[in-house]
């Protein structure tokens, strides 16, 4: 399933444009990644996200830590590198756990809410106390852009 997945990851992005002599393309290889022995969900592959913003779709799978309502749900990411006509593992996409993509400001985001302690002062009793970290791509390296803490 893998396999057919990555071919359609690779078919969605922009094609370039005809060779004279058309040469049959191999599907990309299929991505490894280091085993984590802390993911133990089930593992859902998503397509069609371009993560770094350059104009590919790239390839994620979903792995859950299986904590019910307390769950963090981080991503084995694979960036897709069109020199190379393949995907790449990208350990630094892959550390940020409860992933979002913000493509207007082409950045990365991570959000975590938590209940506040039973003895928080009562104008935040009943809410969510949020955090939200943003990362931007700069040279190939994920950079920090800058965090918030709200009540949700």
């Amino acid at each position: 399933m893998p396999i057919a997945l990555l071919a359609l990851a690779a078919s969605s992005a922009p094609v370039p444009p005809a060779a004279p002599t058309p040469t049959p393309v191999a599907a990309p290889p299929v991505p490894t990644a280091p085993a984590d022995p802390a993911c133990t969900g089930d593992a859902v592959v998503s397509v069609g996200t371009d993560l770094n913003f350059d104009g590919w779709n790239d390839l994620l799978s979903l792995q859950s830590n299986g904590q019910g309502n307390a769950a963090i749900d981080g991503y084995l990411v694979w960036l897709y590198d069109p020199a190379a006509r393949r995907f790449t593992y990208s350990p630094a996409a892959s550390a940020l756990e409860n992933l979002s993509v913000d493509p207007a400001a082409k950045q990365l985001v991570q959000e975590f809410c938590r209940r506040p302690a039973e003895d928080a002062p009562a104008n935040v009793q009943g809410s969510s106390v949020c955090e939200e970290k943003r990362w931007a791509w700069e040279g190939g390296a994920l950079v920090p852009r800058g965090e918030r803490t709200y009540l949700g």
